[in-house]
């Protein structure tokens, strides 16, 4: 492993403490009732497989869109997007879906 210099863009112990304007202003203002609607849809579909397939596709999107984040690979939107609903399977990668060896 090499020894890399780390830059902290902002004090993780104080946050950021110099915006210009308040951070409520920043704020989406659909969150509110996009949250109610999940609230109820989650309540509603407890113990579903219904929710079960939907939490195991949203952590296979997430895991996927953190490895591109991090620079871990570059992978195809279509091939992304088979991934999520098929899940982690390399014989859904083609040559050339994705900048590093398929397995």
């Amino acid at each position: 492993m090499t020894n890399r210099n780390i830059f902290l863009i902002w004090n993780p112990t104080t946050g950021v403490t110099d915006l210009e304007t308040d951070p409520q202003q920043l704020s989406a203002s659909e969150i509110p009732g996009i949250k109610a609607v999940w609230t109820d849809q989650r309540t509603r579909l407890k113990g579903t497989r219904q929710l079960l397939d939907f939490t195991e596709k949203l952590s296979r999107e997430w895991a996927i869109e953190t490895g591109v984040i991090e620079n871990l690979y570059e992978i195809e939107r279509g091939v992304t997007q088979t991934l999520i609903e098929r899940g982690f399977q390399a014989e859904l990668l083609t040559h050339g879906s994705t900048n590093k060896p398929r397995e």
